[in-house]
């Protein structure tokens, strides 16, 4: 793990230090040479529609012949329920952001929204045939958000790989490292990991943390 917490590092460093605080030291381990420092968002301070409800975790996989088997958890979450909205805002430091080709609050919506669609994509493929239901209205969205919203929307290990194969025995490597009894290496043949992050609400399985986030 020491080896791969250091790429991690270094490939944060290589994308997002990208201030010249010293001359002639462009990067830096230190965060204060983060491009992101330029990027403030605030608390919420409004809010419409509502509303919100404990609903259960819900892993959608697949059983030996390849079809859809999910499987409740004994977890339960707070959840917003679809259609609420919450009101907050951004504000971009042009020139701290731009060295990392971010000029606009446009620029960084197009840059979640890409992200958004690639991990969607991947997701579709591997579970939409089975779960038709869960991927409703997913088009819409633009940003994952909240917690139980899986593994391939919270890292880039995925996007990062020359393909999906390769990111697939990538990922379920590492995952059998770390959680040895799930059975990564010999039960992650689709996809890795091999789940589906939803909860039912009205009798329907939804994908959770699906969000749009928009300017007003």
């Amino acid at each position: 793990y020491r080896d791969f917490n250091k790429l991690i590092s270094d490939l944060e460093n290589e994308l997002l230090h990208t201030l010249r605080l010293v001359d002639g030291d462009i990067r830096s381990n230190n965060a204060v040479y983060s491009a992101m420092r330029g990027l403030q968002v605030s608390d919420t301070y409004a809010s419409r529609n509502m509303q919100t409800a404990i609903l259960q975790k819900v892993d959608g996989g697949f059983d030996k012949f390849g079809k859809a088997s999910p499987k409740k958890l004994p977890i339960f979450r707070e959840c917003m329920l679809p259609k609420a909205e919450l009101f907050f805002d951004v504000k971009i430091e042009k020139a701290v952001m731009s060295t990392i080709g971010i000029n606009t609050v446009d620029d960084l919506l197009k840059a979640t929204h890409s992200f958004f669609a690639a991990v969607t994509d991947l997701l579709q493929q591997a579970f939409e045939k089975e779960y038709q239901e869960a991927f409703q209205g997913v088009a819409a969205g633009n940003m994952f958000l909240g917690g139980n919203t899986g593994f391939l929307s919270k890292t880039l290990l995925a996007m990062l790989a020359p393909d999906k194969d390769t990111a697939k025995n990538t990922i379920k490597v590492l995952l059998d490292k770390s959680f040895k009894n799930h059975k990564h290496l010999l039960r992650d043949k689709i996809i890795a990991p091999r789940t589906l992050k939803c909860t039912n609400y009205n009798g329907k399985l939804m994908l959770m943390g699906v969000a749009e986030v928009r300017k007003v």
